[in-house]
């Protein structure tokens, strides 16, 4: 018998998370942790099986089994190949730490906080995950052509930069259990699983696995002279993609409405109705949406202060006691990047996101708190889209449909 032993090394992007229902408040939205360690985080192998199940498309079910369905599956079919289970390092012989991440909703209306809307939620940093694998007879070059073109998603969150990750490593070694050589190697190969795996990759054949490529909705440097920041202790500067997201979401309705278009919006709390052009694209509580839009980095700028005072609205003098600081991050650049998981999107909602970020750059709107005081006016350059690269002062005119969406 053969048996062959994987090993899928992927670098996962900072702010990714495995939901958990055991919080460790009743407010915050927990990430699943270690069963031996609480206090680390852990990446279950049914996360990453569910991941690579969706890159294999056609061919998940004879690599990695189901359960029997009505008619046309009647029988369940085992699994090729056994997710054995995971690690996580940050490449120092260390795990990644957990982190809070607090975020407020926006009123559509009044463009302000809503009641109610602040919610924490847990992010991992950047890490390097192992993903160890075995099957008994199986062909291993079909799971590395599932590699090959697999683009890492870990946990929830995809559509707002969250559990993206690049697969940099894939190391695989056969062993003839019928040989005494081989089989005398793995039964003193001991240790847990990962460690069990890795003594006997020490003899394994690596292969080039080159990064696969994204469907890519557009992709554009934004700079700003200032952005607001809410502290001044933030160790970590970048706009989130649940920012991006609904900032652009925002005006694309915005523009929808000023052409007679009625996109989907409940008087009392907003979920989208699931079916519209909108919703395919930025999703609803019911429906994923199609496009990703990744964490902006922020690279270089300084950040700098500036005291201000309250000013009394009936008497217009200086409020007592209202002295306060004010901190901003200058010479911003970063990179805006909005990926596609499907091509179901209508062309309208694409021209309109174009218009959305010629607005930003006009200075209609802006990024980043205080931006009625003038903070987080952005420039938008180098914006290319799949078909080329644009030029925002000759955008196609947003033709939407006729009929109204329900």
């Amino acid at each position: 018998m053969i048996r062959t032993y994987v090993k899928i090394t992927v670098d996962l992007e900072p702010g990714w998370r495995v939901g958990s229902w055991a919080a460790t408040a009743s407010d915050v939205r927990g990430t699943v942790r270690d069963p031996l360690d609480p206090s680390l985080a852990w990446a279950p192998g049914s996360s990453v099986t569910g991941s690579l199940r969706q890159a294999a498309g056609d061919r998940a079910d004879q690599l990695f089994g189901c359960l029997p369905s009505n008619t046309e599956q009647p029988q369940a079919v085992p699994s090729s190949w056994w997710v054995l289970g995971t690690t996580l390092s940050t490449g120092k012989d260390s795990r990644p730490a957990i982190r809070s991440r607090k975020q407020t909703a926006i009123s559509r209306d009044r463009r302000a906080p809503t009641e109610h809307g602040l919610s924490e939620s847990e992010e991992v940093d950047a890490a390097q995950l192992g993903i160890y694998l075995r099957s008994d007879d199986a062909d291993v070059t079909e799971l590395l052509d599932v590699v090959r073109g697999w683009v890492p998603r870990l946990g929830g969150g995809r559509t707002t930069g969250r559990g993206f990750g690049t697969v940099t490593g894939f190391a695989y070694r056969r062993l003839d259990l019928d040989r005494r050589e081989d089989l005398l190697e793995l039964l003193t190969a001991g240790g847990d699983p990962a460690s069990r795996v890795d003594r006997l990759l020490r003899q394994a054949t690596t292969e080039t696995v080159p990064a696969a490529e994204q469907r890519l909705v557009l992709e554009a440097t934004v700079t700003s002279l200032q952005v607001g920041l809410l502290s001044g202790d933030e160790t970590e500067y970048a706009t989130h993609g649940s920012q991006w997201k609904g900032m652009l979401r925002s005006r694309v309705e915005l523009i929808a409405r000023s052409l007679g278009h009625s996109p989907c919006i409940t008087e009392q709390s907003w979920t989208g109705c699931g079916t519209c052009d909108l919703c395919a694209a930025f999703g609803s509580t019911t429906r994923s949406g199609a496009w990703e839009f990744h964490t902006s980095r922020w690279k270089d700028g300084s950040t700098v202060s500036r005291g201000r005072n309250a000013i009394d609205r009936f008497t217009g003098g200086v409020r007592n006691q209202l002295l306060f600081t004010e901190h901003n991050r200058q010479d911003v650049t970063m990179t805006l990047r909005i990926t596609s998981s499907r091509d179901d999107v209508p062309g309208w909602v694409h021209t309109a996101l174009l218009h959305a970020l010629r607005d930003l750059n006009d200075g209609l709107w802006g990024i980043g708190p205080r931006t009625s005081t003038g903070l987080g006016t952005v420039q938008v350059n180098c914006l290319t889209t799949a078909q080329g690269e644009v030029d925002l002062n000759r955008l196609e005119p947003v033709t939407v449909p006729t009929k109204e969406q329900p």
